[in-house]
């Protein structure tokens, strides 16, 4: 028997781990098929992501969205970053606690040329780099 070929396995892979998935919403494990599409990078579940966001679980969107893209990878991720990051800083700040590591630092005008805050040109279209 000749060997299978590799595009037609590499499909046949993708199609049984979607069925895995789906079988796993259907019986109601959630965080299980939450951790499977973060590890593998198949399904971004936007319903799942806007949830963690109006919870305010901004840690944990941060932690599922980077299992789908880097923050580099592209302008589009590297806003949604940014913006997850930034309301982590302000949420602390409303809180009178010290960010914490990954969120968007203070920002001191003397450091940057064009007087641009580079968090809010990011979010806002900008081409400043934040990688």
């Amino acid at each position: 028997m000749a060997d299978p070929d590799p595009a037609e396995a590499q499909r046949l892979c993708k199609e049984l781990q979607l069925l895995v998935l789906q079988h796993l919403h259907e019986q109601g494990y959630k965080e299980v098929a939450h951790r499977l599409e973060q590890e593998s990078g198949l399904y971004l579940d936007t319903k799942h992501l806007e949830d963690l966001v109006q919870c305010g679980a901004w840690d944990d969107a941060e932690r599922y969205l980077g299992g789908f893209t880097e923050g580099c990878e592209d302008p589009g991720s590297a806003k949604i970053f940014v913006a997850i990051r930034k309301q982590k800083y302000l949420e602390a700040l409303g809180r009178n606690q010290e960010p914490t590591d990954g969120a968007v630092h203070v920002w001191e005008p003397s450091t940057h040329d064009n007087g641009a805050d580079p968090a809010t040109s990011a979010v806002s279209g900008s081409s400043t780099e934040i990688c």
